[in-house]
């Protein structure tokens, strides 16, 4: 396996099923993402398997990750799109991909935070059991409607 620096010439292979609410029209462009601070991706022989990305803190949860860190937004980054093929999961994968976006935060001086929906308990259990903790609700307001998540932050 080998993590890289994602670009949007990146291409997310065409057998992975993601773990976003919705596929994007242009994978690429997700997975670079607008105000993002770093993207890397894993791959196993050019096929990529996995992702994860830094991006700034905004939105729903900001005012739970501040008040749950004492750290205003500016010092907070969200680690985000961390997903894994599930053909390559419980193989460190997320881990060391986690572990390389979590590195980077701490070298640039910020906080990790993150957000996971409620119905993703698979990954809320994972991100516990990895030592981050749970700060409170809050919902996601989408079109379509609303969804409860979570807010994480790892001490």
């Amino acid at each position: 396996m080998t993590l890289t620096c994602a670009s949007r010439s990146s291409e997310p292979s065409t057998n992975a099923t993601p773990t976003p609410l919705w596929w994007p029209a242009d994978p690429a462009a997700w997975v670079s993402g607008s105000g993002e601070l770093g993207s890397w991706v894993a791959d196993v022989q050019g096929q990529v398997i996995g992702h994860v990305q830094l991006h700034t803190a905004e939105g729903a949860p900001v005012r739970l990750w501040e008040r749950g860190t004492g750290i205003g937004a500016e010092g907070l980054v969200v680690v985000g799109r961390l997903f894994v093929d599930p053909g390559h999961r419980r193989g460190g994968v997320g881990s060391a991909l986690l572990y390389v976006a979590v590195g980077a935060a701490r070298r640039h001086g910020l906080q990790p935070v993150l957000d996971v929906l409620l119905r993703n308990k698979v990954a809320c259990e994972m991100y516990e059991a990895s030592g981050w903790r749970n700060l409170g609700q809050f919902s996601w307001e989408w079109a379509s409607g609303s969804e409860p998540a979570y807010a994480y932050a790892l001490p």
